[in-house]
């Protein structure tokens, strides 16, 4: 039996209770031929609806509640929707208490919310409808049926919700892997990627199943993919470097370059404090060489000066795109820069690395390869300082075939193999010299596929010439540059922008004060200041978790923290310059019995909206990117109430119309239970006392008004009120109305009010109730369900 949330005004004597049952039943008796012969009148309210929306969220919202509460709230809530098709606030809410209540089979329930939720197509949000698909498959007995559900989805949703049906596809991907099948579990996962190009779990699948079968994806869906990752979370450095290897790889050095100079930026971000890593800089140098863009390479050379690094490879390439774009001067200058502090090594003066050596014997046998004594001086350096190099080794035998001592080589060559671009050059260089021509073509050619760009490359490219071939990529670059200019802009990578300037955030409401009775109706705004679009996951840089905390302040003081906690995943980008707007509901939960039951109150409301928060070493709340939360300072003035206000809501009892008697009942509850909780209070604030007994005849009067909506509005708000004898009459007498909501109503606060002593009246509605809803609150009430 459901736990009672309020207490009796006043303990009935059994005998009163006894006769109030009996009564009850009497009624039931009476009517019940004449409802179950009644016509089903189809019923609509928006007030009504509200109205059984609140009651069923404050069930669900209290952390006291059981699978029994539960269930009374999914009903109150089918209520909330039959009686308002347009209440498109409710079906979300059907589905996420069945997700967190898994326990309890609302299958229909959510199938129902579902459909109705997905009504409103692109604008979805995916972590809903996720909750619903797989609230739905968990209650499903096999893989087939599994299988069914989600074909039939996503032929539903494909050309709905497109981001929704990639996430379908998906899920159709893995259930089809489990059964070997590898070509339907292919065909379904290239489509999820195709739907939505963020759906990293399809491209990786897909790429192991290519994987396993020595299969390639093509080169445009890895590069899609890795940048779209960027997207998503543009502080992930290893998609932002992984892009530009491969991009440089073939021979897309626009892209490339623009991938490196976003790496570089991105970690100085990171690590403010650190040295920049060569891996980012390097690459990024050659690939604007290769672009012939001097003024890029410059660029990077002061980069790096400025850490205070002399780099001998980004010098080199640096003097040799001066030379490339016609500056001779500045490029012979950087040259002798380099040699200079070689001397300075060479002469002891200066002290260096084995990195640094390697560096000047990849200068001379690479750049300034004119003096074959100088390559083997250096590389002969190099591989002393660290004769474990693989790289070391191959500068040595490579200087040693250009010194034209092949036999010493040839061993060097056995032990290290062909795994460096320099080594295979090496060995196809005794090939050459062994006259098997074909053979040093294959190495030469495999040399440049490992870096085309390279100026070890372009030795290799030297040679086939001689050797009378030459290298023809195998993918057409300057196609791929186009396809990839044409997803991602010109420019390929924006410019970095720190997170914390990303986004914009503030809660928008119609105002800073309201009055006792109005409705606070917020919206979280999430501006994407930044040039690309924002895409809401769990992989990216916004997750879209949310918090909300409240504090109350002035004549009443409380705080509720995780008012609200919520996860969105909207199902389209955010494109630059667009917000996501995110309601947020305050007139509910925990904070609707305090706003409904002080009406004379003045009430700071100050709330606290933190994104994707988290506890820093402290245990404080942090927002987003440590930045400031949003807080807003809402005031909730008090009712100035007097006789003559009082008058006037009594008078409108009688001639008001629909509306105006609502706001009178709504008031009235208000009032009574304001004086109630006040008599229980040590310190109070100053009101008006209004009599109770004029009070709760008013609220009678309303419960006896042949006005269903006005029956439902009244007892919804007789909740917060501790029912004298003469009201729990009233509601009684609601039990055999023949409208179904008004029913429904009085069966859940008199089962509420009364416990184990209505369990008569529960068993004889749950037998002769011929309105499913009140039949099964009746069930649920009595146990039985």
């Amino acid at each position: 039996m459901k736990k009672q949330r309020f207490d009796l005004s006043m303990k009935l004597r059994d005998s009163n209770m006894n006769s109030i049952r009996k009564n009850i039943i009497a009624l039931l008796l009476i009517t019940a031929s004449a409802l179950s012969c009644e016509a089903q009148q189809v019923l609509s309210s928006s007030l009504a609806a509200e109205a059984f929306y609140q009651t069923g969220y404050k069930l669900y919202a209290d952390n006291r509640s059981n699978i029994v509460d539960i269930k009374q709230a999914m009903i109150l809530y089918n209520a909330a929707v039959n009686l308002d098709r347009r209440a498109d606030y409710v079906p979300p809410e059907i589905i996420n208490l069945a997700w967190e209540y898994p326990q309890g089979d609302f299958s229909e329930a959510v199938k129902f919310a579902f459909d109705k939720y997905m009504d409103i197509g692109r604008t979805a949000d995916l972590e809903v409808a996720s909750k619903a698909v797989k609230y739905l498959l968990e209650k499903l007995g096999s893989r087939e049926e599994r299988e069914k559900l989600l074909q039939e989805l996503l032929q539903k949703y494909e050309k709905v919700n497109p981001f929704f049906a990639s996430e379908l596809a998906t899920q159709l991907g893995f259930l089809r892997a489990e059964t070997a099948d590898n070509e339907a579990a292919q065909r379904f996962l290239m489509y999820a990627f195709g739907a939505n190009k963020y759906n990293r779990a399809a491209f990786n699948m897909l790429s192991e199943f290519t994987e396993a079968q020595n299969k390639e994806l093509p080169a445009i869906v890895y590069l899609q993919c890795l940048r779209s990752v960027v997207t998503v979370n543009p502080l992930d450095l290893s998609s932002a470097y992984e892009f530009s290897r491969l991009a440089e790889s073939l021979s897309l050095y626009a892209p490339a370059s623009a991938g490196y100079r976003y790496c570089t930026q991105t970690y100085k971000h990171l690590k403010p404090n650190g040295s920049m890593p060569a891996e980012y800089y390097r690459p990024w140098a050659l690939s604007c060489y290769n672009m012939q863009n001097y003024r890029l390479c410059r660029e990077v050379l002061e980069q790096v000066r400025a850490y205070g690094v002399f780099d001998v490879m980004v010098e080199a390439i640096t003097a040799s795109a001066a030379k490339q774009s016609g500056d001779i001067t500045e490029g012979q200058t950087i040259f002798n820069n380099i040699k200079s502090r070689g001397q300075r090594i060479s002469t002891g003066q200066m002290k260096t690395s084995a990195d640094e050596l390697q560096d000047y014997a990849w200068f001379y046998c690479f750049v300034n390869d004119s003096n074959a004594q100088d390559m083997l001086v250096w590389a002969t350096k190099a591989y002393e300082v660290d004769n474990n190099s693989v790289s070391g080794a191959a500068f040595l035998a490579y200087a040693l075939i250009r010194n034209g001592q092949l036999e010493l080589a040839k061993p060097m060559l056995e032990k290290i193999g062909t795994g460096t671009q320099i080594a295979t050059i090496a060995k196809a260089e005794v090939l050459d010299a062994n006259n098997n021509d074909d053979e040093a073509i294959k190495l030469l050619k495999s040399a440049i596929e490992a870096g085309p760009g390279t100026f070890e490359a372009q030795k290799a490219k030297n040679m086939l010439k001689q050797l009378g071939s030459e290298y023809v990529p195998a993918i057409d670059a300057a196609a791929l540059e186009t396809a990839l200019a044409n997803e991602f802009g010109q420019n390929f990578f924006s410019q970095f922008v720190p997170p914390e300037k990303m986004i914009t955030m503030s809660l928008k409401t119609p105002g800073t004060a309201f009055s006792y009775g109005s409705t606070i109706d917020a919206q979280l705004a999430i501006v994407n200041n930044y040039t690309e679009p924002m895409v809401v996951s769990p992989d990216g840089i916004f997750k879209g978790n949310i918090r909300v905390d409240v504090r109350l302040s002035g004549d009443l003081q409380e705080r509720f923290d995780s008012f609200i906690l919520k996860t969105v995943r909207p199902s389209y980008e955010i494109k630059p310059g667009s917000a996501l707007f995110v309601p947020l509901q305050f007139a509910s939960g925990e904070l609707k019995p305090i706003l409904d039951c002080y009406p004379q109150a003045n009430l700071n409301i100050e709330i606290t909206v933190y994104v994707d928060p988290q506890k820093d070493a402290k245990g404080e709340m942090q927002n987003i990117f440590g930045t400031e939360p949003v807080k807003v300072v809402l005031k909730r003035r008090k009712l100035e109430l007097d006789t003559l206000y009082l008058q006037q809501r009594f008078d409108a009892l009688k001639t008001g119309k629909q509306g105006q008697k609502i706001k009178s009942a709504q008031l009235f509850a208000g009032l009574l239970a304001e004086q109630q909780r006040l008599a229980a209070m040590s310190t109070r604030y100053r009101f008006l006392y209004c009599e109770p007994g004029l009070l709760t005849s008013a609220l009678a009067r309303c419960l006896n008004e042949d006005d269903w909506v006005l029956k439902v509005e009244t007892m919804a708000a007789l909740q917060n009120v501790k029912l004298d004898y003469r009201l729990i009459e009233s509601i009684s007498a609601q039990l055999d109305y023949k409208e179904w909501p008004v029913r429904l109503l009085s069966l859940f606060i008199l089962a509420d009010k009364q416990g184990p002593n209505f369990l008569p009246v529960l068993e004889w509605i749950k037998k002769n109730e011929s309105d499913p809803l009140v039949k099964d609150l009746a069930a649920v009430l009595s146990g039985t369900n």
